[in-house]
């Protein structure tokens, strides 16, 4: 079985194996090299879970910002110790939430 060589793939020679044909007949030698398409793939496949895991840590840390700044205003807002008092601010943890909906 003949190979490639660098005379062949360097496309400013302009040299064209005659036997291109003989190059790619034998399925061992197709199957052995790496798949540069799987590589691609992978790395698509690792960059898209980096940005879904990065998305939703910001979601995260936006809801929880959100929630701890309602709980201190629900603190500030209902600072008196009476019963009525307790009662409005627990109303109002009640309608704090992590997320807007």
């Amino acid at each position: 079985m003949r190979t490639m060589s660098q005379q062949d793939r360097d496309p400013e020679s302009g040299a064209v194996p005659d036997d291109l044909d003989d190059v790619f007949d034998d399925p061992a030698a197709i199957e052995d090299r790496p798949s540069r398409t799987a590589t691609v793939t992978a790395a698509q496949w690792l960059a898209l879970a980096v940005a879904a895991v990065a998305a939703v840590s910001l979601l995260w840390l936006a809801a929880e910002t959100r929630y701890r700044g309602c709980v201190e205003h629900a603190a500030v807002r209902h600072q008196d110790r009476s019963d009525l008092e307790r009662l409005a601010r627990n109303d109002a943890l009640d309608r704090c939430r992590r997320l807007p909906f």
